[in-house]
């Protein structure tokens, strides 16, 4: 009779602790003892705080997806320290934003300014004397 899906007892999750502990056993081992899938035990090693990650289980039937983790955690401080640098050159990038919008909008005054003044001047400037 198959357990899978059922509450665990106390006495299964000492004799999960022993065999994968002491006895050594890993995880697809167990679970033929236990009557449970294989990664149902290793859920339950991690909820007995007896491996960190399902990932660590001895016997994971996918141990590609424990290389891959480990990469990730091996490059994980390289990334960190290329998005700081990115967030420096992000900050630096507004602040010239900043920098230009502000000239940007001076250099808009100043023609705003200087088209006012041309508006003026023609239309106080007589049509003959232009023609």
């Amino acid at each position: 009779m198959s357990k899978v899906g059922k509450r665990w007892t106390t006495q299964e999750n000492e004799k999960l602790t022993k065999l994968y502990t002491v006895d050594m056993l890993d995880i697809n081992e167990i679970a033929k003892i236990h009557e449970r899938n294989p990664l149902g035990i290793a859920a339950r090693l991690v909820t007995l705080k007896l491996i960190s990650h399902i990932l660590d289980a001895r016997g994971h039937p996918n141990p590609e997806l424990v290389s891959l983790r480990d990469r990730i955690i091996s490059i994980t401080p390289r990334i960190d320290e290329e998005c700081l640098e990115c967030l420096k050159i992000q900050q630096e990038m507004m602040a010239i934003i900043k920098i230009k919008d502000a000239e940007n909008l001076k250099l808009q005054q100043e023609i705003t300014v200087l088209n006012i003044r041309i508006f003026s001047l023609i239309a106080i400037t007589p049509i003959d004397a232009v023609l």
